[in-house]
């Protein structure tokens, strides 16, 4: 489970007596087992498992209504929404993911569960094209944001202030992500450059965010799009050396690889997506394992044709246990060879 899933988990250890003598106060034991459920659902997430997903979340929210309703137990709610609302949206259901995150934001006893509330909603509002309600709903947590981080949070306070900066950075990744489809990408680059503004330096911003390659990546498809090609190589080279190997981004390599292919290095160009191939991920479920790795042998065929060496081709070929769908050649032939 990541740290800021650990976190939230970790935050509904704080009593407050709301509600009911007939139901006991959820104790540390309790907790403990709400926390081994949610192992449970990220490890069925791993690998795709949305129906084992669906039944461990509703067993998170069963055992929370369990207990009374003081912080505790409606964190452990929180908990189960979330995790149903993103099993509902790997289903694509995204209007009960929708509903489920609407929930969690309502009943957050905690700033740090509303705002993961927050950029889940906006990331399934986001896949059902319902952008207004994403503008909107990003306003909302980076307001919340401002407040947190002008009135509640001291100066000094260095584990505080990452964690709301990494919250922030969660918001504004899938805000970006709406920005981007509609390719307001003028309004994308001053909402990701604004956020670097807050650093001191890169070592800063390294050392505070986690996940900082996510956020690299980012910038490099953007400064893509807006045809700046010194800006997005600069950003795709520290993505991957900020990455250690628990992320991966293949489109990374690939577009790395296509720079190569562009200046005719097919040597180079191999040895990318060769070092993608090798680097072993746990954050990957095997679905997106077995995507890119088509992905990467499909490419090493193309480069393997373009070297005039059908053999190496039809070799590699065979090995490729996945046929990609049409999005996906086309998407694998703008990786390669869109400049």
């Amino acid at each position: 489970m990541s740290k800021l899933f650990r976190f939230i988990a970790g935050s509904i250890l704080i009593p407050v007596l709301l509600c009911s003598c007939a139901k006991r106060e959820m104790a540390q034991e309790d907790i403990e087992d709400v926390i081994k459920i949610v192992d449970k659902y990220d490890q069925a997430q791993l690998v795709n498992n949305t129906a084992a997903m669906l039944d461990y979340a509703n067993e998170i929210l069963a055992a929370a209504e369990k207990f009374k309703y003081n912080n505790d137990s409606k964190n452990a709610k929180c908990l189960g929404l979330i995790r149903r609302g993103n099993a509902y949206a790997s289903l694509k259901r995204y209007e009960d993911a929708v509903k489920d995150f609407d929930a969690a934001i309502r009943e957050a006893p905690y700033f740090s569960t509303e705002l993961v509330g927050y950029y889940h909603k906006i990331f399934a509002l986001t896949a059902c094209k319902r952008h207004a309600e994403v503008d909107a709903a990003a306003r909302k947590a980076l307001n919340l944001l401002d407040h947190i981080e002008k009135d509640l949070i001291s100066k000094d306070d260095k584990e505080k202030r990452n964690i709301f900066l990494n919250y922030r950075k969660m918001v504004i990744i899938w805000w970006g992500v709406s920005l981007f489809k509609r390719k307001k990408y003028a309004e994308k680059e001053k909402l990701f450059t604004d956020f670097l503004s807050r650093f001191k330096n890169e070592k800063d911003f390294r050392e505070s965010v986690e996940d900082a390659a996510v956020f690299y990546d980012d910038m490099a498809e953007l400064y893509h799009a807006l045809k700046n090609t010194e800006k997005e190589l600069d950003f795709l080279h520290k993505s991957l050396s900020t990455d250690d190997g628990s992320i991966v981004f293949t489109e990374t390599h690939l577009r790395l690889a296509g720079y190569a292919i562009r200046d005719k290095n097919y040597v180079k160009a191999l040895k990318i997506c060769d070092q993608a191939l090798n680097i072993k991920s746990s954050r990957m479920n095997l679905d997106l394992r077995q995507r890119n790795q088509a992905m990467l042998l499909s490419a090493k065929v193309k480069i393997f044709q373009l070297m005039n060496k059908p053999e190496e081709a039809e070799k590699i070929s065979s090995q490729n246990k996945i046929n990609l769908s049409s999005d996906l050649k086309d998407h694998l032939d703008w990786l390669l060879f869109d400049f």
